[in-house]
């Protein structure tokens, strides 16, 4: 049925197949389907080049080289997530990265990416490097109509990749995006970190400036060194050349209360007068908090800000919340990592807010006035936004008023027009193993309590019918231990996905519309996507499998990682298209 329709519609539902690799296995099912997904599976290319993937990408290199007509047109986005065929990922950093939370000298350990000194010497792994350093300029020379560019340089990239890159993209006029992240070595003497840059491009109409530090193990102290290195000299340069910036993110990755001041001095010095004032949208993160109050004052015209503050303490923001007042700039886009009351009262002052992200209270109180700033969030404040609001997230730290209950259930379903929601549950009502032993989930035994799990998925089908992305996650339940309230996260996680599967299960009649919202809602539980696929047999039996789709699929081998199972495709495509249809008669 699928192939019986014109081209341009074929088109579009392909268009709404998400990961890269799963529109790679459409696209081989058949010549038209390959036809209509050229320029979709072309217009994203990623290089993620390690150990254990080496030939995607030198196949990619060689193809832009000696193929360029027919693959390096389509290409507009361009991911380097990594160019180090002798390191591969760690298969032991996540249990390091944990461990070196409570021990200072295990930061060493950290480590994402790791090599075997035997491969200096395997023929396939110096192979892979001279393909890669003969290949690598001439192909990234060819991408003339590349419009975005995601860079994620890694210590284990060594230099050479560094400068090659920078001077590649200095041929290439269109790029209007640039994200450039570095993970740099942590071990790297403080006295030795300069300008690492030798050759910068030259970027004439740049719109989204993005550059970022990332932590692997990382301690503050040399982030301290490393980050101003890296970000001032690429952003003073960039600045000086471009006229046109609106979007401007800088994050030094510092976490800890000494943090370098934010550079207003040089953003001056490098750009011109009115450059300042295009810029609209702001994001910052690790920088001193003492310069919030300045930042209206230098950027007049924002309508986006995102502040991440990381361990300390919020009050800071009393004085950019009076600063945004008094310069009478009214947010459409507020996105924080900590809550405070003065948020409130600045987003009570106005109405029209489109994205509003937070992380808290990061406290609980048994006192009313914990209960009486949630009541007036969701019974106040929520409803001015309502008409506006694509974007809701919040995520209260402890179980309370905060959470997604009952209580604020009408008030959430009124925002009619969100299309991404992440919230935090409270554990009443849910599924919980038997063998979780807390003497704190014994509120749980009430089975006359409705499982908010359903309540949520009924007040998406009745009021949310653009929603396309859900994230539940669990609060902690009491600040008394940390080992506590993680066990006691995962116990609600686990219960909410044994909730969810519960919704897959085709022999609960009364489950039918909430199988209807997870065929067009993407589901995340604490970060991971739970994905709800029809196996399209006979009995139109259902079945659910959680597949882990981090947040970094965007970085280092997260990208693509998927796989569609060919019997699969015909079910995709159904559930594609009925989401089309929903959207368009819903």
């Amino acid at each position: 049925m699928i192939l019986s329709l014109p081209n341009e519609l074929i088109g579009k539902i392909c268009n709404e197949v998400d990961r890269l690799e799963d529109k790679k296995n459409l696209q081989r099912t058949c010549s038209r389907l390959g036809r209509a997904l050229r320029p979709h599976v072309l217009s994203e290319v990623s290089l993620n080049i390690h150990k254990h993937n080496l030939k995607p990408g030198l196949n990619l290199l060689h193809a832009l080289v000696h193929q360029k007509e027919v693959y390096s047109p389509h290409i507009r986005t361009l991911y380097i997530d990594s160019l180090s065929p002798t390191f591969f990922p760690n298969p032991e950093f996540a249990r390091k990265q944990e461990l070196a939370k409570h021990t200072w000298e295990l930061f060493e350990m950290v480590r994402g990416w790791v090599s075997d000194p035997i491969d200096d010497r395997n023929p396939e792994i110096v192979k892979a490097h001279t393909t890669l350093k003969t290949l690598l300029d001439p192909a990234l020379r060819t991408l003339h109509n590349l419009e975005t560019v995601h860079w994620h340089w890694h210590w284990k990239d060594s230099e050479w990749t560094l400068q090659t890159i920078m001077e590649s993209l200095s041929s290439l006029n269109g790029i209007k995006s640039f994200s450039f992240s570095s993970t740099p070595h942590v071990s790297r003497p403080a006295e030795v970190w300069h300008n690492p840059f030798t050759q910068l491009p030259n970027f004439s109409n740049l719109h989204v400036l993005s550059i970022s530090i990332l932590t692997e193990g990382n301690t503050n102290a040399s982030l301290r060194n490393s980050a101003p290195a890296i970000i001032l000299p690429l952003m003073t340069h960039l600045l000086s050349r471009t006229t046109s910036l609106s979007h401007l993110h800088l994050d030094t990755g510092i976490s800890s209360s000494s943090c370098p001041s934010f550079p207003f001095d040089d953003i001056s010095q490098a750009s011109n007068t009115t450059l300042l004032s295009s810029i609209t949208h702001l994001s910052i993160g690790g920088w001193s908090i003492d310069i919030l109050p300045d930042i209206p004052i230098h950027f007049p015209n924002l309508t986006s800000l995102s502040v991440r503050i990381g361990r300390r303490s919020g009050h800071g923001l009393k004085w950019l919340f009076d600063s945004l007042s008094f310069n009478d700039i009214r947010l459409r886009s507020i996105v924080f990592d900590k809550f405070t009351e003065d948020m409130l009262d600045y987003i009570s002052s106005y109405s029209g807010i489109e994205t509003l992200s937070f992380i808290g209270p990061n406290w609980y109180s048994e006192r009313p006035e914990y209960g009486f700033t949630a009541e007036r969030f969701y019974g106040e404040i929520l409803g001015l936004h309502r008409d506006s609001l694509v974007k809701l997230e919040v995520l209260p730290t402890f179980e309370g008023e905060w959470c997604f209950g009952e209580d604020n259930l009408e008030a959430i379903g009124r925002c009619e027009k969100l299309r991404y929601l992440g919230v935090r549950l409270r554990s009443a009502g849910i599924y919980v193993d038997p063998n979780f032993d807390l003497w704190f989930f014994e509120q749980l035994t009430n089975e006359s309590t409705p499982n908010l799990v359903y309540t949520l998925l009924d007040m998406i089908n009745t009021n949310l019918p653009h929603l396309q992305s859900l994230h539940i996650d669990s609060p902690h339940f009491g600040d008394s231990s940390t080992r506590s309230g993680t066990k006691y996260c995962r116990g609600v996680r686990k219960g909410i996905r044994k909730s969810l599967e519960a919704v897959c299960d085709p022999c609960i009649e009364e489950n039918a519309v909430r199988r209807g919202v997870l065929r067009w809602v993407k589901v995340y539980v604490a970060g991971e996507r739970f994905e709800f696929e029809s196996m399209g047999s006979s009995d139109n039996s259902c079945a659910a499998a959680i597949a882990i789709e981090r947040d970094q699929a965007r970085r280092g081998g997260g990208r693509g990682g998927g796989s569609l199972k060919r019997k699969s495709i015909g079910s995709r495509l159904k559930a594609i298209t009925a989401r089309m249809s929903w959207r368009l008669t819903g």
